[in-house]
């Protein structure tokens, strides 16, 4: 027997902590990457202080949450356009889609295992990262990552309880509509070890959403909720495959685990 009014109190429950456990990558400085020429444009079409590079990206995230022993996991998969000032500072864009987001918790009222699968939504987000010293005999340098991510219009796919799988056409009625802010800020050191780049550092994020419920006629505004988790680490290694291209590997730790993949292209 299908119950919409506990799924309903559920579902305005849980949006919350479920929303705001999304977290940003965090980007190396193409300056500290490589500082060869684009392969792509004709020598001379740039200054030689400016480098464009296009980049395919790859993010798969997990958090366990605090609250009903929740854990929420998803992926991000898009593109990333960077502009590279002088080797030392970079403005980039990210454009692509967050899919696949799905929260599983236990369920304090029922006692149910809850699942809640989300709709596939667009994100885009801008940032800048910068080198902020390099020792370039010993080829380390100290660098600094700042990025912003933005989502709207995501409503659930289905919701799974102890009484069965419900879509959207089993409540005619029961609509949700959130959107999502995050930013992050990163401090990092690399190394280069010629045939390849590591770097690891530290991490500070934050996300809020603006998340509003609608039940049959009656309108939840649920206002702004904000991360629990906020500061974490990470480690990563760049490979160069080819000249002008670069692959990118970044694991992400402790306020979430997660695996973040870029094949970057100077143009």
């Amino acid at each position: 027997m299908k119950k919409p009014g506990m799924v309903m109190a559920v579902a305005l429950m849980v949006l919350g902590p479920a929303v705001s456990a999304w977290a940003l990558p965090v980007n190396l400085p193409e300056g500290i990457k490589s500082k060869d020429k684009g392969i792509l444009l004709p020598e001379g079409q740039l200054p030689d202080t400016v480098r464009i590079s296009a980049a395919g990206t790859y993010d798969y995230f997990s958090r366990d949450m605090n609250d009903y022993e929740g854990e929420v996991t998803g992926q991000v998969a898009g593109g990333k356009i960077t502009i590279s000032f002088v080797h030392k500072m970079d403005l980039y864009v990210t454009l692509g889609g967050q899919m696949g987001t799905r929260y599983n918790y236990h369920d304090p009222v029922f006692g149910d295992e809850v699942t809640f699968k989300y709709t596939d939504d667009f994100a885009w987000g801008i940032g800048m990262a910068g080198t902020l010293y390099e020792w370039e005999e010993e080829g380390w340098a100290l660098f600094a990552d700042g990025g912003f991510r933005r989502a709207s219009g995501m409503d659930y796919r289905y919701i799974e309880d102890g009484w069965g799988t419900h879509y959207p056409a089993d409540f005619e009625s029961m609509q949700m509509d959130v959107k999502w802010t995050e930013w992050q800020v990163a401090l990092g050191a690399s190394k280069d070890l010629g045939f390849a780049t590591t770097y690891f550092g530290v991490k500070y994020s934050d996300a809020t959403l603006d998340a509003r419920a609608t039940f049959y006629t009656d309108m939840y505004d649920l206002g702004d909720d904000e991360s629990e988790d906020n500061f974490g680490v990470f480690v990563g290694v760049v490979i160069f495959p080819a000249e002008g291209v670069s692959l990118d590997v970044c694991g992400r730790f402790l306020d979430e685990q997660a695996i973040y993949v870029s094949l970057t292209v100077r143009v």
